[in-house]
């Protein structure tokens, strides 16, 4: 990568942006590597480490967490509590407890109560959990949908096989593909250390914490923030 970075003029332009960047703002932490973390200088995070896992891409794939400077080098974790997008106290429950793989007796009885029959003209997104499955439902509901057909090739580059090279679609298709292996998978015990409440702390008075020199080591407080 360095021999690249240094003599290959293909990346030159990406060598002048990197040098000239002061800081960079990376939403969805929870796929930023260990590796990738290490490698800057200068960085703001944010994201969900209960969210999509960093890609290993023959590495070990660890996330950023787990790295030193991630533990020493950020004065504070700020953790925002308030849910936005969501309004209903029984459904904020239920997507928390499922997220950790624990759903509660009041969780499981509010999926079954979802259980129900529905009016014949219901518009239904179906979710399935292989490529074969939702390809063939997919060439299925094509071939029932009025209009033209629009095709749509990507060009990729890398490793090859793990996206979709073709996709076809028309207006009014509702398919979407859906892992389900990904929906018993617990998180690392790494990612639940982060968010144990025990290690929580309140920030100094006046924030004094965050002017330590982040060269040195200290401890690093975590504290509870309104997102409004």
């Amino acid at each position: 990568m360095k021999e690249l970075y240094d003599h290959d003029d293909r990346f030159a332009a990406a060598k002048l942006g990197i040098e000239q960047t002061e800081c960079l703002m990376i939403d969805e932490i929870s796929m930023l590597s260990r590796k990738i973390l290490e490698l800057l200088e200068s960085v703001i995070v944010c994201g969900d480490f209960k969210q999509l896992p960093p890609v290993p891409n023959q590495r070990l794939g660890c996330y950023c967490l787990e790295s030193d400077v991630f533990k020493n080098a950020f004065v504070h974790h700020i953790n925002l509590t308030k849910v936005i997008r969501q309004n209903e106290a029984d459904l904020i429950k239920a997507v928390h407890e499922l997220c950790d793989c624990s759903p509660s007796e009041e969780t499981d009885a509010l999926l079954k109560s979802l259980d129900r029959p529905l009016p014949d003209n219901t518009k239904m997104t179906s979710l399935y959990w292989t490529n074969f499955d939702v390809n063939f439902i997919n060439h299925e509901k094509l071939v029932d949908l009025a209009g033209e057909e629009c095709v749509f090739k990507a060009k990729d580059e890398g490793q090859m096989g793990v996206a979709v090279g073709r996709v076809e679609t028309k207006a009014g298709l509702r398919v979407r593909n859906f892992n389900r292996s990904a929906a018993t998978l617990k998180h690392p015990s790494c990612v639940y250390d982060f968010y144990n409440l025990n290690n929580m702390k309140e920030p100094l008075d006046g924030l004094s914490c965050c002017k330590t020199n982040t060269t040195t080591k200290f401890h690093c407080a975590t504290f509870h923030i309104r997102s409004d």
